[in-house]
This record gives structure tokens, C-alpha cells and sequence, in this order.
């Protein structure tokens, strides 16, 4: 597992047979959202030769980094560019809205063919990811 943390803020990824758990924390900024893009890019290496699916905890997201929303959304967007199978995100009332507002909208215009879906609770998300 990889964990980077900056402040308050940071992300954990963790591979799991053919699933990728990834959490992010705090505020994303383009320092992070640059490491992201390595770790995962490393992550995801060993899974491209197969299915496999992830899911992403945006739970404890309190905001983007204040004036760069458009470079951190393209440090994060890499996730979204991959042939994987489904992609779970889940959110509560804490999960920033302007985030998630950013990540409705890349996925409305994402190019990629899997299925997305978000969730307020971990076990039906990890369920809809192993169907």
C-alpha cells in the first residue's frame, strides 16, 4: 500500500487481487494530485493485462486546492482514462460538492467505456464492483 500525506491532506492506494481501493483526505492539491498520478500509474502496472475494477473514497474530501480546480482535475483525470471494468466512488455529506460536481462532469465527458456509480455505503460498493 502507498500512502502520501501533505498537512491534513493526502490519498492511499491499495491493490487487492484485481481491485484498486484508493482514498483521498483533506484538501487535493496539485502536489498531491501529482504523486497520485505516479502511484497510481505504478499501481495499476501489474492489472493492465486483466479485469479489474476500484473503488475510490471521496468521503473525507473537503475541497480542491483554492485557483488550480483545472490542473488538479487533469492530475485526476488519469484514473478516469483507463479500460478498467467499474468504478465505485463513495461520498457522504462531508464530500466536497464542488467536488463532486468536478467529478460528475469528467465523467459525463470521459471517453472510456466503463460503468461509474456512486455510493453512501462501502459494502454496496464493493458488491457493484465485483458483479
Amino acid at each position: 500500500m502507498s500512502i502520501v500525506e501533505e498537512a491534513e491532506s493526502g490519498f492511499s492506494i491499495r491493490v487487492s487481487g484485481r481491485l484498486l481501493l484508493i482514498r483521498h483526505w483533506g484538501v487535493m492539491t496539485c502536489t498531491l494530485g501529482k504523486a497520485f498520478a505516479e502511484q497510481y500509474k505504478a499501481a495499476i502496472r501489474p492489472l493492465q493485462d486483466t479485469h479489474w475494477a476500484e473503488v475510490i473514497d471521496l468521503v473525507d474530501v473537503l475541497a480542491v486546492e483554492p485557483g488550480r480546480r483545472d490542473e488538479v482535475a487533469t492530475l485526476f483525470e488519469y484514473e478516469n482514462l483507463q479500460n478498467n471494468v467499474a468504478t465505485a466512488y463513495l461520498i457522504s455529506d462531508r464530500t466536497a460538492p464542488e467536488h463532486l460536481r468536478d467529478l460528475r462532469y469528467l465523467i459525463q465527458t470521459q471517453t472510456a467505456s466503463f460503468a461509474d456509480q456512486f455510493f453512501r455505503d462501502p459494502l454496496e460498493a464493493l458488491n457493484w464492483v465485483n458483479q
